[in-house]
């Protein structure tokens, strides 16, 4: 394969990589020959590089400019007139519009243009929102606030393609389940306004997979999912639906792990790394529930009349039901695993079955030690299978990985238990000698197998 140009064309190559995109719309080029020509001559690295940059500054700029402007009119608000009022926040909402339409008409492959130019349009909105309220004395509550600013800002998403704007909409909708709101109830509107933005993101992740921004937004969306998911059923009508949060979060991170690791990460490295941030929010958030089952005070039916209780909500029960879906869809899966002997993948994508026998168990039998010695044994099984699967693949991350979350469970179980700080002691510098033991066989055998072939290149590795 043809090396890429040497640095003195980074213009051209620069040029060529703006006139991909219209080439593409104007169907001179597919998205195979695209990519084929990026891989070519290297234009990935260069492109991100650049407008990481200008994307960073844009959005630096924009929210400078907004904020700044929001302060003036703050500082001038009570010398104004009720129309005056109107007409400055209608006429800021027409200025970020004008600026939208001029990246649109003007710059229409330029990233760092529709970028900033969206972001600065959604902030315009929530302002104008906020003065028009104020003025006229709307009323209203947070939700209702929030709930019209989303919905607003959804379509800028779609038509500017902007990426920071939708990782900024995921933020935005967090407080919708916990707002007092007159209009949705619960956490009805994070769900629908989550459902609204997903076309993009899946648009997003397949036109744009590997670039950083797009990971971004998928960092956002697997960190503000769970978190979103746990505000909706604390925030619930019936306090009953408590009862299904830990098998819930099982289940979406499982989800969350099999998109990333089967289909979307595919080529990027091994968690943990920014690279496969689905598979990294999976992994991490998996081995927390595995941890988190080593405790009985996290399960919350201790017997018959408990499950009967919760059941008698509907709330309860339609949750329920989707999480033995996905509990079933994840156990086929860690099944496949099993069978191609991936046993680190299995014991993962196993947790949401597990939680579940662990909840039933302890609400027929009743046996507390029963079910902290499951739920010990599993999470050690699962972190000397990280363990071997980083050994076996020569993977500093993945190996460290393991160490980390068996360390981890050592701590949780000594701060639980009655043993003498003697041997805590013993059993922490034999963990911490495990990851220097560990640390130091993997980077010989990197080195024997470099000194091998000394012109290949280092190796990258597998998720």
């Amino acid at each position: 394969m043809t090396q890429p140009p040497p640095p003195k064309h980074g213009r051209h190559l620069r040029w060529l990589n703006e006139q991909l995109p219209e080439l593409i719309a104007g169907q001179v080029l597919d998205e195979d020959a695209a990519s084929r020509i990026r891989a070519h001559y290297g234009l990935g690295s260069l492109a991100d590089s650049r407008n990481l940059a200008l994307l960073i500054f844009g959005a630096l700029g924009a929210l400078l400019v907004g904020g700044g402007l929001i302060l003036i009119v703050a500082h001038n608000w009570e010398e104004l007139s009720r129309a005056g009022r109107a007409a400055v926040a209608l006429a800021m909402l027409l200025c970020a519009q004008c600026v939208c339409a001029y990246a649109l008409l003007k710059k229409p492959v330029s990233d760092a243009w529709r970028e900033s130019s969206a972001l600065g349009l959604c902030l315009s909105l929530g302002a104008s929102i906020a003065l028009i309220s104020q003025t006229y004395n709307l009323g209203g509550e947070l939700g209702d606030f929030m709930l019209s600013w989303t919905v607003l800002a959804l379509p800028i998403v779609y038509l500017m393609d902007a990426r920071l704007t939708a990782a900024g909409l995921m933020l935005l909708v967090l407080p919708l389940p916990s707002a007092t709101m007159t209009i949705m109830y619960g956490g009805l509107a994070y769900v629908l306004l989550l459902l609204l933005l997903m076309p993009y993101l899946i648009f997003a992740t397949t036109r744009y997979p590997e670039q950083s921004r797009t990971r971004l937004v998928h960092l956002l969306f697997s960190l503000t999912l769970p978190l979103g998911i746990t505000i909706v059923f604390a925030e619930a009508r019936t306090n009953q639906a408590e009862d299904v949060i830990l098998p819930m979060l099982a289940c979406v991170y499982a989800v969350l792990h099999v998109i990333g690791s089967k289909w979307v990460e595919t080529d990027a490295q091994s968690p943990p790394s920014f690279q496969s941030p689905l598979t990294t929010v999976g992994v991490l958030g998996l081995l927390g529930v595995v941890i988190a089952t080593t405790f009985v005070d996290v399960f919350p039916w201790q017997g018959h009349e408990d499950v009967a209780r919760a059941f008698e909500h509907w709330q309860v029960i339609a949750c329920f039901v989707v999480v033995a879906v996905l509990s079933s869809l994840s156990t086929f899966v860690s099944i496949r695993e099993l069978r191609a002997r991936t046993f680190d993948q299995a014991l993962l994508h196993g947790v949401p079955a597990i939680v579940l026998c662990e909840m039933a168990l302890l609400a027929v039998v009743g046996s507390e030690p029963l079910n902290i010695g499951i739920g010990n044994l599993y999470a050690l099984a699962l972190c000397i299978a990280l363990i071997a699967a980083g050994l076996s693949a020569q993977s500093l991350r993945r190996s460290n990985l393991g160490l980390t979350a068996i360390t981890l469970l050592f701590m949780v179980r000594f701060a639980d238990s009655e043993l003498s700080l003697v041997a805590r002691g013993l059993a922490m510098m034999l963990v911490g000698g495990g990851f220097v033991a560990t640390n130091i066989w993997l980077l010989r055998q990197r080195r024997a197998q470099l000194s091998k072939s000394p012109n290949s290149p280092p190796d990258v590795e597998a998720p």
